[in-house]
């Protein structure tokens, strides 16, 4: 069969199942820093009030949204102060944050073009300042609130929250080595 499948379909069965192991491991490795982020966030937080139904009267949804920077600049300085060096870069959104920024005028929110998927990717950006992922888990949203969280990335790599790299990548061990199934 595997013979078969790399003539007739052009791919290696062994090859695609070993990069389907380490997507997933990288997919858990961002989640599990994304909760770590969210616990450091803890002694960082505000609260952007939306006020749909009394600010809807008054304005577009493009000017509710055009508040936010008032509240993401107080964090963003924070952050700044707290580390010493690094403000807010980049911000992981919800689906529900997500569709509104999508919905947005360029001039506040440009695009990635990245079509929607499963897992974290990049959505674009905000205000020409924050880069905006989206991520389908860790976050908490409901029909009323949402979280936003923000992540700041340092002028060296010695002071940035998480420092991603492998000394060894991960493996893959066959099942049953020298063991009759």
């Amino acid at each position: 069969s595997k013979t078969q499948y790399n003539n007739e379909l052009g791919i290696d069965l062994q090859s695609e199942s070993l990069i389907c192991a380490r997507n997933q491991v990288t997919v858990e490795r961002h989640r599990s820093l994304l909760r770590k982020a969210i616990t450091l966030a803890a002694q960082n937080t505000e609260v952007f009030d939306f006020d749909y139904t009394t600010q809807m009267a008054e304005k577009s949804r493009a000017q509710i949204w055009s508040d936010l920077p008032a509240i993401l600049g107080i964090v963003d300085q924070k952050m700044a102060e707290d580390t010493m060096d690094h403000g807010v870069t980049h911000l992981y959104v919800t689906k529900r944050v997500a569709a509104q920024f999508l919905g947005l005028d360029s001039t506040i929110f440009q695009s990635s073009g990245i079509a929607p998927r499963p897992g974290i990717f990049r959505l674009g950006r905000l205000f020409g300042q924050y880069e905006v992922y989206y991520t389908p888990k860790v976050l908490t949203e409901t029909a009323n609130s949402a979280q936003i969280l923000c992540v700041g990335r340092a002028t060296d790599v010695t002071r940035n929250p998480v420092v991603l790299g492998d000394a060894v990548p991960p493996t893959v061990i066959p099942l049953a080595v020298n063991a009759d199934l």
